[in-house]
């Protein structure tokens, strides 16, 4: 199932969402443009126990419909097991946060740039 994102009414391009629980992942958020999606992503704690022993994920699509493991520029997976963040400049048409089903109450924004 797909969590949906609230979008920034005073800021153009920032996302968030509050309470990520187990087995949910977050809806894509596609680039403004057509082209190259660029922001960062913050994961955080939403509740005192949002991570448990889970991981989240961040995932990087070329169609909206075929998923892979966004990487950086050092080709380390964008994965994070406690509050992080990441900076990002992907050539992809599509980015989304998977939950690994462990996580039970994360909040993520993303802002595009």
């Amino acid at each position: 199932m797909a969590t949906t994102f609230t979008k920034n009414s005073t800021i153009d391009g920032l996302f968030a969402l509050t309470g990520l629980t187990t087995s949910e992942n977050t809806e894509a958020i596609t680039s403004k443009n057509g082209g190259f999606l660029a922001g960062c992503i913050a994961v955080k704690d939403g509740g005192g126990t949002g991570f448990n022993s889970g991981t989240v994920t961040v995932q990087a699509s070329p169609n909206g419909s075929d998923w892979y493991t966004a990487k950086d520029v050092t080709g380390t997976a964008m994965t994070l097991t406690a509050d992080g963040y990441f900076e990002f400049s992907l050539a992809a048409y599509a980015v989304r946060v998977l939950n690994d089903g462990s996580v039970s109450d994360v909040d993520v924004d993303v802002f595009l740039t």
